[in-house]
């Protein structure tokens, strides 16, 4: 599949006042151990195509590029001030330690660049005017404050945000910005990364380190409503099988007549299921969700969708299922029969897609995951001889007596 760039600019998300400048960049301020760039994946990327023929989803950063969603740009390494903030008047941006109006942003894309490019821009904005956050000085080569600058429409240039990395196995992003460095031969690249300056104070900046202050969580602003769910599989989902030996039983019939004999049959297992957060973005969603539905074969069914169940995102849940019936072998005459029991269980994983709804705004937009589960689906009966080892016959059964 063929993965594509992604850029950002953050921008304000109502009509600020007007811009005047307080610089609220304090110098010779300590800065936490940098770390090496392997920490980091490629620039954040999206499919090119959907991820299967039912839907037409993108990523969930693209759903709250196109459905404007408030978000909260959160930072991972500063506890005391995490949420970063704008301000009524000025072109100051900080940090702070509570979640309100000024900490709301909203992710857009660059006029002119469309989807297949994947050139976006986080971004906040009103009717007239958006109001980014760029760094002061977007040509320094160490640092320099991250304010916000007012303009008309969101464009490629040297005023962005930064392209977004995502950090390796985590939901965490960097906002990095590159600008040519004029001094550089042959030409190269700069970078300069949005971060908090400290993880005591409120100063933001960006600098050229690479530092866990520069680590930030993309958060839909709010709690949100899930509305429905959908589980589809992708080239990495699927189903193994599993054959575990359940309890045999043997039948003796000494005599010169052909017997039958009536067994109740049945085998006890646990199933579980895990419904895991949300990839891309750390979100508070209210409510309980289905799970998927599987055949006996261990298939996803098409019906594998609905709202209402009893799991949240982030739980697990596992129980005792039961299979079991009533089975009729028919045993000749000086015979043995041994009938074995096995268990048809299968280790599964699903992608699972819900569209969720902002308490506040009514936004609608979707988020990805992944299901795991083990589950039980039947039980193979073989009634074998014993004299010789022969199969007599084979039997499924996949009613479920309690579970």
């Amino acid at each position: 599949m063929e993965r594509l760039f992604l850029q950002v600019i953050l921008l304000t998300a109502t009509l600020l006042a007007q811009s005047c400048g307080d610089d609220l960049f304090e110098d010779d301020m300590p800065h936490p151990t940098e770390i090496p760039e392997t920490h980091r994946s490629s620039p954040f990327v999206l499919p090119t195509r959907a991820i299967s023929s039912e839907t037409d989803f993108y990523g969930t950063i693209s759903e709250l590029v196109e459905n404007k969603v408030p978000i909260n740009i959160v930072n991972v390494e500063h506890k005391k001030y995490p949420y970063l903030r704008y301000y009524s008047t000025g072109t100051s941006v900080q940090t702070t330690d509570t979640e309100n109006e000024f900490c709301r942003w909203i992710l857009t894309a660059p006029i002119g660049v469309t989807r297949e490019r994947a050139v976006y821009c986080a971004a906040r904005f009103s009717e007239d005017n958006i109001f980014a956050i760029v760094p002061k000085q977007p040509l320094s080569k160490t640092s320099t404050p991250a304010i916000l600058k007012k303009m008309k429409r969101p464009t490629m240039g040297l005023e962005f945000t930064g392209t977004l990395f995502s950090v390796k196995g985590t939901k965490h992003y960097e906002f990095v910005h590159q600008s040519p460095d004029m001094d550089a031969v042959p030409p190269a690249y700069k970078q300069l990364l949005l971060q908090c300056e400290t993880n005591y104070g409120k100063n933001v900046v960006y600098q050229n380190n690479v530092t866990t202050l520069g680590y930030w969580d993309i958060s839909p602003a709010g709690k949100y409503d899930v509305i429905n769910i959908q589980y589809i599989e992708t080239e990495l989902d699927g189903s193994v099988p599993k054959i575990e030996a359940g309890r045999s039983t043997t039948i003796n019939n000494p005599t010169d007549a052909t017997v039958s004999h009536k067994i109740m049959l049945s085998e006890k297992t646990t199933v579980s299921s895990i419904i895991r957060e949300p990839e891309e973005v750390v979100i508070q969603t209210v409510g309980q969700v289905s799970e998927p539905k599987y055949d006996t074969n261990g298939k996803l069914t098409s019906d594998s969708s609905g709202s209402v169940g009893t799991m949240e995102f982030g739980s697990s849940t596992s129980y005792e299922k039961t299979i079991g019936d009533e089975l009729t072998v028919t045993v000749p005459p000086h015979t043995s029969i041994n009938v074995e029991v096995q268990r048809q269980t299968y280790d599964v994983t699903a992608t699972y897609i819900a569209t969720v709804v902002s308490q506040i705004y009514g936004k609608k937009f979707r988020i990805k995951g992944t299901y795991n589960g083990r589950i039980f689906t039947r039980i193979i009966v073989n009634v074998k001889n014993v004299n010789d080892g022969s199969i007599i016959k084979t039997e499924t059964i996949d009613k479920v007596i309690s579970q």
